[in-house]
């Protein structure tokens, strides 16, 4: 119970949990019970404040862009492609990483595409009556197995790209959290507060 994130509500209530999103209407999270995981959400005007055990992988500000049950979310709506792209274009360095994943995510779909095309013609020909050629399938099945580390590739770019975006973003007040480290300095040891 003490490593989950705590969800203090206006009310006086508690809520242990993991936070899985945030955007500028709500904070998303999820609930283990008895082994049984289930997803919810709270409007952030009910939330009085959050302690954070799980780091989220991007800013809170309504400004960030979330993900969410793999969608793009910005200031609280959802993002079409052309969205996202007009969004990560203000921030040259995010929008630099995600074209670099543009290359993997069209070699990855060719790969997927041909290889599906190579699965499926041997099926519909078995499923037609005739004498499938499953040699055929087997090199379709390769091609889509090349596809899927490519694929993991391009996704890992952009999600970074995300990132990048997002640490442009000033977090708001419920996503802020001070970090407090100790080191040593020319003048000896040191003690510092980001915020």
């Amino acid at each position: 119970m003490f490593s989950q994130d705590i969800i203090y509500k206006n009310d006086g209530k508690r809520i242990y949990c993991q936070l899985t999103g945030q955007d500028s209407l709500n904070v998303y999270f999820n609930v283990t019970k008895k082994r049984a995981t289930t997803e919810s959400f709270i409007s952030r005007a009910d939330v009085a404040k959050i302690d954070y055990v799980t780091r989220l992988p991007y800013a809170s500000s309504s400004d960030s862009i979330v993900t969410r049950n793999n969608n793009l979310y910005y200031q609280g709506k959802l993002m079409s492609v052309y969205d996202f792209t007009n969004v990560i274009k203000t921030n040259d360095a995010a929008y630099k990483k995600y074209k670099s994943a543009n290359a993997p995510a069209a070699i990855s779909n060719i790969f997927a595409g041909v290889g599906g095309g190579l699965i499926g013609y041997p099926i519909g020909t078995k499923l037609g009556g005739g004498e499938p050629d499953w040699t055929m399938a087997g090199i379709g099945a390769g091609l889509v197995a090349v596809a899927i580390p490519i694929a993991m590739i391009s996704a890992k770019k952009s999600k970074e790209a995300i990132n990048i975006y997002n640490k442009g973003v000033t977090p708001g007040a419920m996503g802020s959290r001070p970090k407090a480290s100790v080191g040593f300095a020319s003048t000896g040891v040191g003690f510092s507060i980001r915020f």
